[in-house]
C-alpha cells in the first residue's frame, strides 16, 4: 500500500511562502488520524509528491510528479489539502476521481472525506 502526500503550488510567490509547508501538514495531520482509526497501517510511511511549480490547469500526465498519482493501485492512498490542489480544472479532475473510482485508489480531502467512493469510504476500503 502507497500513501501519497500530494502539493501542488502553482506561483513562484506560492511556494516561497508557507504554504507546501501547510499542505504538507494539513496532509500528515489527516494521515495520522487514518492510521489511528485502523484504515493504514501505523506503520506505513507516507511519500511526498510535490508539485510546486505546476499548474493545476495541467492534466496530472503532463505534470512534473502528477504521473505518480496515475500509477496507483487498489487501496492506495492520495491525500490532499484541498480539491483545488489536485486539479483547477473540471474536467481534468472528473478524469481522475473516475480513474480512481475505477481502480478503488482512496481520494482523501480533509473536511470531504474521501472523494472516490463517497461517505462510506472509511468502511468499505479499509486497509489490510
Amino acid at each position: 500500500m502507497r500513501v501519497i502526500n500530494y502539493i501542488r503550488l502553482s506561483s513562484e510567490s506560492q511556494i516561497d511562502n508557507q504554504s507546501a509547508q501547510i499542505q504538507y501538514e494539513t496532509n500528515e495531520h489527516e494521515i495520522a488520524r487514518y492510521k489511528d482509526l485502523g484504515f493504514i497501517n501505523k506503520h506505513t510511511q507516507s511519500e511526498k509528491v510535490d508539485d510546486s511549480g505546476v499548474s493545476g490547469l495541467l492534466p496530472l500526465e503532463d505534470r512534473k510528479f502528477g504521473k505518480e498519482l496515475l500509477n496507483l493501485k487498489e487501496n492506495d492512498f492520495i491525500f490532499a489539502s484541498h480539491v483545488d490542489r489536485l486539479s483547477r480544472d473540471n474536467m481534468v479532475y472528473a478524469n481522475f476521481i473516475h480513474a480512481c473510482k475505477i481502480k478503488k485508489v482512496n481520494v482523501i480531502v480533509p473536511n470531504s472525506g474521501n472523494l472516490t467512493v463517497g461517505a462510506t469510504a472509511d468502511r468499505a476500503f479499509l486497509a489490510t
